[in-house]
């Protein structure tokens, strides 16, 4: 869910086309291809498409422009569904930051949302 843009996101065909991802290159964020090097579509289930609906519900997608990892291309501004605090793109780094009171703070990592997405019925490709 890191990085997934809204156009990326066909509801009528519950398809996700992956076509670029974001990753940190030498301490700067920029859009590059996707892992493998290869486009692809994946479904999208139910319960996701309901779950992304309602996110663009309560809170718009922003806009995030950075450089193609690249430099032969220029930089592209994506459409988000999920930011940082600052409008920024979520990325690793930032989903594991810590929140809420002492007691409850808990640790995001990509093992939650592993565990998020195969409760969904998000498998692997």
């Amino acid at each position: 869910m890191l990085g997934l843009a809204v156009d990326a996101v066909d509801f009528l065909r519950r398809t996700v086309h992956v076509r670029q991802q974001i990753k940190l290159v030498g301490g700067e964020l920029v859009f590059s291809p996707p892992k493998g090097g290869r486009e692809r579509e994946v479904p999208l289930p139910d319960l996701v498409s309901v779950a992304l609906a309602e996110q663009l519900r309560r809170s718009p997608a922003v806009d995030v422009t950075l450089p193609w990892v690249r430099a032969r291309r220029k930089p592209c501004t994506s459409p988000q569904f999920f930011v940082n605090r600052d409008g920024g793109p979520l990325t690793r780094a930032t989903s594991r930051t810590t929140s809420g009171s002492r007691r409850s703070r808990r640790r995001v990592s990509s093992g939650t949302g592993r565990t998020a997405c195969m409760r969904c019925g998000i498998t692997s490709p």
